[in-house]
């Protein structure tokens, strides 16, 4: 069977039935084997197009309808194959239809760690007072504190009815709040350099891909001053809904190519807006949200599921593909993304839509958190640089997941011009962290033998991204340069 037909019948004959016992050890070590070897090719013939296609879609399908802790395609691989295959289809839209698995198995994975694996290894250090600012505003010092909301001594009107259809197929309500973002690994040219990254037409770095595509257009100019959003990317699942004081009905983002989405709102009407008390009334408002779990959340939920989530971005989908969701909706958190801008014309810009909607919209004590700059694009790009670090660094503090930031234009000129494709808005870029520990499948040792007869053993495994490229063995000869 070629590799086409192989990942075809995978994906149609089983994952889009529901049946998710086929993602075995076996076949996952071959569908990284089949992607290592797409990848590596320079140029694909139609055969190698469709199986990347339906490589990606196999990871698409899976990767929000599943709790596995190790995914068939490693997150970082996944975006560099997307990006491979945008060359060839640059209308390929992110999603998968709605699936509801009947049985998944998880083949040889542990879960018994239940603490979350991001961590920095450095103590932080901040460098400068501009450094540190940067960092009190990602903490929300010295910010006014939303008071925290216990959902727990809320009554909650509960539409209980048939959870299991809480996945049926739905249209979108508010199409311009559904989709995702481009992202790139690096936000310097020099950084890309560094590592040998720059070449890879598949690694997206901000500097060139974004800033510079724009000067190039004549969107901008390199000496133009101009201001810019920089907001943190919460690690969660993407809700659309529509809100007045409580939450009326959502839905997650499904296919967004078919404009298809999962109805979700069975679980989550009647999730209350405590601060929004001037909604009562009034019209309800088309709202993005990220569904996240918090850390402090995360024990707890496992305590009451009887689990071992291995983090919390594994257990929200948990919780989200489970039956008896709605029972547990107290430790599901809603961050406040973006509002639909035709319902709310008098919104001038992003800037009054964050503070808007942490106003209103923000629960449990979590807003959206961003800052603002200004300067030229070399001064922009030392200041996203400074709150990419200082971002990486408060994860050791903050009480939830994000793996990177967003960075956005706010004059509403430039915005327009650059406008929406394919469901992706073009005045954003998503920086995603460096890595600092991947979790992937230990595939077995070969061993190498040098010219003075010294035997090195090498380590395999699935493939993993790093720092814009691809690893899949290392030496075994020295534990600290394996760890």
């Amino acid at each position: 069977m070629s590799d086409r037909l192989f990942l075809q019948d995978l994906f149609e004959n089983h994952l889009m039935k529901g049946d998710g016992s086929v993602i075995t050890s076996t076949n996952v070590n071959m569908i990284n084997t089949i992607a290592q070897n797409l990848y590596d090719r320079e140029e694909l013939d139609d055969e190698g197009i469709e199986a990347l296609k339906y490589l990606i879609m196999i990871c698409n399908v899976l990767y929000n309808r599943t709790d596995m802790i190790v995914l068939p395609i490693e997150d970082g691989f996944y975006d560099l194959l997307l990006e491979k295959y945008k060359h060839y289809d640059e209308n390929f839209q992110v999603g998968s239809a709605v699936v509801e698995f009947k049985s998944f198995v998880e083949d040889d994975v542990d879960t018994k760690e239940t603490i979350c694996p991001i961590y920095r290894l450095d103590q932080h250090e901040p460098k400068d007072s501009i450094h540190q600012d940067i960092f009190d505003q990602i903490m929300m010092k010295d910010k006014a504190r939303f008071n925290e909301y216990d959902l727990h001594t809320t009554p909650i009107y509960m539409d209980y009815g048939d959870i299991a259809k809480r996945t049926h197929d739905t249209g979108h309500n508010h199409p311009d709040l559904v989709g995702t973002l481009d992202k790139c690994k690096f936000v310097l040219m020099s950084d890309a350099v560094k590592v040998g990254a720059d070449q890879d037409s598949n690694v997206k770095i901000l500097e060139r891909d974004f800033f510079q595509n724009h000067i190039d257009r004549g969107i901008i100019s390199s000496n133009q001053v101009i201001d810019m959003v920089l907001e943190l990317k919460y690690d969660g699942i993407s809700v659309e809904a529509d809100c007045a004081n409580t939450l009326l009905s959502a839905r997650t983002r499904g296919d967004t190519g078919l404009g298809v989405a999962s109805d979700i709102t069975p679980m989550l009407k009647g999730y209350p807006f405590p601060k929004a008390r001037n909604m009562i009334g009034q019209e309800p408002v088309g709202v993005k949200f990220e569904a996240i779990m918090t850390k402090s959340d995360l024990y707890n939920y496992c305590q009451a599921r009887e689990k071992n989530y291995v983090n919390c971005r594994m257990a929200i989908i948990g919780l989200f593909g489970a039956s008896d969701a709605y029972k547990y909706r107290d430790y599901i958190t809603l961050v406040p993304l973006a509002v639909d801008r035709d319902q709310m014309t008098e919104i001038p810009n992003r800037v009054v839509e964050i503070e808007y909607m942490n106003q209103v919209f923000a629960t449990k004590g979590e807003p959206l958190r961003y800052t603002t700059i200004r300067g030229t694009v070399s001064e922009c790009l030392y200041y996203i640089k400074a709150f990419l670090d200082e971002a990486a660094a408060a994860r050791d503090y903050l009480n939830f997941m994000y793996d990177g930031i967003v960075v956005s234009y706010l004059d509403e000129d430039i915005r327009a011009r650059l406008g929406r494709e394919n469901y992706i808005n073009k005045y954003s870029m998503a920086v995603k962290f460096d890595p600092l520990k991947k979790l992937t499948t230990f595939r077995g040792y070969t061993y190498e033998v040098g010219q003075g007869g010294q035997i090195t053993p090498m380590i395999h495994y699935d493939p993993v991204e790093f720092l814009g490229t691809i690893h899949n063995k290392s030496t075994g000869s020295s534990l600290a340069r394996f760890k």
